[in-house]
């Protein structure tokens, strides 16, 4: 029986605006191939930063040997801060991710794929 072929989907920062790091990141992986399409993730738990969490998803994408999606994305969901210095600090970290993915050519999001 041959294995299927996994894929890289995403990449979920969860930094919300309360944390310090280390934070984690869930890594969203997919089947390629096969008669029964599969979906699952991965956590990272110990990102010392965004970059980090890039860093440290590529070296598990490496080691897995998978490939990134077409629509690979990086994503920040949509966290509510209980104030406005907290709501600032959310669309600051956004804006970080959003440059990162950018920097990649990867696609930016606030919510995960259906």
């Amino acid at each position: 029986m041959k294995l299927p072929t996994i894929q890289a989907k995403y990449i979920l920062v969860l930094l919300p605006p309360t944390i310090e790091p280390p934070f984690p990141v869930k890594l969203g992986l997919r089947t390629a191939t096969g008669d029964s399409p599969l979906r699952g993730e991965l956590m990272l738990e110990s990102c010392s930063s965004i970059a980090d969490g890039i860093a440290q998803a590529e070296a598990v994408f490496e080691r897995l040997g998978t490939s990134k999606t077409d629509d690979f994305m990086l994503i920040y969901p949509m966290f509510q801060g209980k104030d406005e210095a907290e709501d600032t600090q959310i669309i600051n970290i956004a804006w970080e991710v959003k440059a990162l993915a950018d920097e990649h050519n990867w696609q930016f999001a606030r919510a995960i794929p259906i």
